[in-house]
């Protein structure tokens, strides 16, 4: 029998920011978007916040990759909109739909 470990990554939108717990290791990062990629997203009343908190996971994702593969990822956001869209693999919204098609991507092709 194959056990597999589960690891939480923790996000948040405001720096941009992912923490990984894997059990043996405490793991952070953190960076404000560049204003290139800000640019993209559609401009809207809430100042991007879903789509910052969509970021967030996949830069969480991206950044921790290695120590995720063949394990159990349970993403916590505050955003429950966020973690909705990421979870059903889409979102009304074209900016967003367009991160959560990299996260399924890189989910699917490096993390498998």
């Amino acid at each position: 029998m194959v056990i597999v470990k589960n690891v939480q990554v923790f996000v948040c939108a405001g720096r941009c920011a992912a923490v990984l717990f894997t059990g043996e290791q405490i793991l952070y990062t953190d960076g404000l978007p560049a204003p290139e990629i800000m640019e993209k997203f559609s401009k809207r009343s809430d100042n991007q916040i879903t789509t910052l908190e969509v970021l967030a996971i996949a830069i969480g994702l991206s950044t921790f990759g290695d120590l995720l593969a063949n394990r159990r990822v349970i993403i916590f956001s505050d955003n429950k909109g966020a973690e909705g869209s990421v979870r059903n693999g889409a979102s009304r919204a074209w900016d967003q739909s367009m991160l959560i098609h990299e996260i399924w991507t890189l989910v699917g092709v490096r993390l498998g």
